[in-house]
């Protein structure tokens, strides 16, 4: 194996996760509101634009992290992909009709979320001495997030839908400055650029076929896609309840609230608890959270509801990293993640979405009844995880 490299600054790729978050903050709830209001898109096209890019990151997640594995300064990815997702969002706020959003959407979502497992991997590797924690980091990100959420609120009741697209392209080049002024070089393990490229691929899927990581991705993978008709559409099932843009915000935030929280405090408090045994937990909360929500509860419970996020989500994404980290050498750790990114938000997540379109324009709320049968997918595979994971300890092949 490898020898490790040096760390990069915890601080630094904090600020570059803040000023990523603060675009996707606004992307997810609101810019389908503004592809319906401002752009005339159905329910149905709105998913598609949603979900081609997620169906795809099965596919170009994989290999753009194997090509940002192979990279020397591995700084160098996030510059490459700050740099094109801020044209192509600025070539999505142009364009009209339902063909060109779809394929500059697909373009411009594809690159976006690539970013995100590169710079978890990012954290992870900052945060592996132990001066600082992953979770306290990571929920600067979330916080730059729920700022998107309360300011993107705000900013569509003054505005109108035009709003989110400003935003987002705003974000887009803010996170592009961040990356080449505020990132320091993160120098590669010795020998990265010996190994080809076809073998980084060779050994991502070899990864994915082992016992525990493969119920991992399908576990966390499932629960995380049961959020698929929240993020998608959420926001507009509110709005069909009468929730005005303002309180939609509030809702958004504290939902990433709770997460926040849950974030800062669980290397205090969940070290001992087994990464396993977090999925699980989270799956259970989700499903109790999605089928409460198809009720069309009142803004009262809704509150409550979005505190949950901090277990449908959080416990899950915790445990997710965890386990992500203890079965992958560091050169692979950026594959790792986007494996688990490439199920939990893209294949898994993509389908789901794609469904979410249908269901919100024929059913409304009633769509969370079957964000909630995925979510009891996702335990039941998590319950499995467990097991797997109890017998490789049974019989001495894996640490306790």
């Amino acid at each position: 194996m490898p020898a490790a490299s040096s760390a990069p600054s915890p601080i630094r790729v904090t600020i570059f996760m803040s000023a990523l978050f603060a675009g996707t903050g606004m992307i997810v709830p609101f810019l389908p509101s503004w592809l319906e209001d401002d752009r005339g898109l159905s329910g149905v096209e709105i998913g598609y634009i949603i979900a081609t890019a997620m169906l795809a990151r099965i596919v170009t997640g994989p290999l753009i992290a194997a090509w940002a594995d192979g990279q020397m300064d591995r700084r160098r990815p996030l510059i490459i992909l700050a740099a094109t997702t801020a044209l192509a969002f600025t070539a999505l706020s142009i364009f009209q009709g339902f063909g060109p959003l779809l394929v500059m959407g697909f373009i411009a979502f594809t690159l976006n979320n690539a970013m995100v497992p590169l710079v978890e991997a990012a954290l992870v590797r900052a945060t592996r001495d132990g001066r600082h924690d992953y979770g306290v980091l990571r929920s600067f990100g979330s916080l730059s997030f729920i700022l998107a959420n309360l300011g993107g609120g705000v900013a569509l009741a003054f505005f109108g839908p035009s709003a989110a697209i400003i935003w987002v392209v705003a974000c887009c080049f803010a996170t592009l400055g961040v990356a080449m002024f505020v990132l320091p070089p993160d120098e590669a393990p010795p020998g990265v650029e010996h190994t080809a490229f076809k073998d980084r691929l060779r050994e991502a899927f070899r990864l994915a076929r082992h016992p525990v990581f493969a119920w991992t991705l399908a576990a966390a993978g499932l629960i995380q896609a049961a959020h698929a008709f929240y993020y998608g559409f959420g926001t507009l099932v509110w709005q069909r309840q009468g929730v005005g843009s303002d309180w939609v915000g509030v809702l958004w935030a504290i939902g990433v609230a709770s997460e926040i929280v849950l974030l800062a405090l669980s290397g205090r408090y969940l070290m001992r608890v087994r990464p396993e045994l977090l999925i699980l937990i989270g799956g259970v909360l989700s499903v109790v959270r999605w089928f409460a929500m198809a009720l069309s509860p009142p803004l009262w419970a809704l509150v409550f509801l979005q505190m949950l996020h901090a277990g449908s989500f959080a416990l899950t994404h915790i445990g997710a990293i965890r386990i992500i980290h203890r079965e992958t050498p560091e050169e692979l750790h950026a594959t790792g993640q986007t494996l688990y990114a490439a199920l939990s938000g893209g294949l898994f997540i993509g389908i789901a979405t794609l469904v979410s379109g249908f269901l919100y324009q024929e059913y409304g709320a009633y769509g969370y009844a079957a964000m909630a049968a995925v979510a009891t997918m996702g335990m039941l595979a998590a319950i499995q995880m467990v097991r797997r994971r109890a017998r490789l300890i049974r019989a001495g092949l894996a640490n306790a």
